[in-house]
């Protein structure tokens, strides 16, 4: 699932830094989401210009009370949708 979201810096930025319009892909396979982050930006989720959340559900909004993970995990199990600000 790819989708837009909005972080809103007055009512807090989304996943520690970003605010306005955010495009997620959602349900990413581990191995995905690392390999994505790392050729697009700097491969570790809570920094950057891509930033990635474990996921506990499917397709999960992205509020601003989201954290990004702070590292990724590959268990082959692990599901992350990644963020990045336009």
């Amino acid at each position: 699932m790819i989708g837009v979201q909005t972080g809103d810096s007055a009512g807090g930025a989304a996943l520690g830094g970003f605010a306005g319009i955010i495009i997620c892909s959602a349900n990413l396979p581990d191995k995905i989401a690392i390999a994505a982050d790392t050729q697009m930006d700097d491969g570790v989720p809570a920094t950057g210009t891509v930033r990635g959340i474990t996921q506990t559900a499917p397709n999960p909004d992205v509020v601003a009370a989201t954290t990004a993970a702070a590292a990724y995990q590959e268990t082959g199990t692990n599901l992350y949708t990644l963020c990045r600000s336009l």
